[in-house]
């Protein structure tokens, strides 16, 4: 079994090489998918990015302004270590109260 629960259907009917050899109907269609896919996907200035040893509190405003809902937390190669959801914002201020200040990203995110 992979890693993906959802998988995206491509129709492709036939060929349109007479010997059903040349692949350029299924090329075509990777290719409209693949602008398809860069046209939505956010771009690395847009993500709401921040690092393990950032203080929660100094990452409000990263985490609102850029509408993703949550945090993506990288190391320094830019690779992604977890995530901090709004939601868990909202619990870890309710449950810390003014502790919340002290919290590094770290203390928190989703591995």
């Amino acid at each position: 079994m992979g890693l993906c629960a959802m998988n995206v259907h491509l129709p492709l009917e036939r060929k349109l090489c007479p010997f059903d050899l040349a692949p350029m109907t299924s090329t075509a269609i990777q290719m409209v998918f693949g602008d398809t896919v860069r046209d939505v996907m956010k771009k690395k200035e847009e993500l709401p990015i921040c690092k393990e040893q950032d203080l929660i509190m100094d990452q409000l405003v990263e985490l609102t302004s850029k509408g993703c809902g949550c945090l993506l937390v990288i190391d320094d190669g830019f690779h992604l270590l977890g995530t901090f959801p709004d939601g868990d914002l909202r619990r870890t201020l309710k449950a810390s109260g003014e502790g919340i200040f002290k919290l590094t990203v770290k203390d928190m995110c989703n591995r």
